[in-house]
């Protein structure tokens, strides 16, 4: 028995996918702990990244920071050109219906 070895764990072959946006992401969401109720969305944020690590994110949670593991987290895009898109000018757009056009026949109907 003294003999024996354990053997070395196996490397796994798949590699792990990390989304190349994370890497310079200003804001996340963050996947929520357990199951969820139905219709709950299953992340919460977006947060804004205060300091990132190999493996970890710092986001800002309100009033305490917060560090959750990578593999919890997603990128959040932004739609900047919505906020600088000026707004259509306001025009009044009136509909009229035609008398005739609103009392349906009903006769030849089966």
């Amino acid at each position: 028995m003294r003999q024996l070895r354990p053997t070395p764990p196996r490397r796994s072959r798949h590699s792990v996918f990390c989304s190349e946006a994370l890497k310079d992401c200003s804001h996340i969401f963050v996947r929520e702990p357990g199951f969820s109720i139905a219709l709950a969305p299953p992340y919460a944020g977006p947060y804004r990244v205060l300091q990132r690590t190999d493996k970890t994110f710092t986001v800002d949670a309100g009033r305490v920071p917060m560090t959750v593991a990578i593999d919890r987290t997603k990128p959040a895009f932004r739609l900047n050109d919505v906020e600088d898109t000026p707004l259509p000018s306001s025009r009044q757009v009136t509909f009229q219906w035609p008398p005739g056009a609103l009392v349906a026949s009903r006769e030849g109907v089966m």
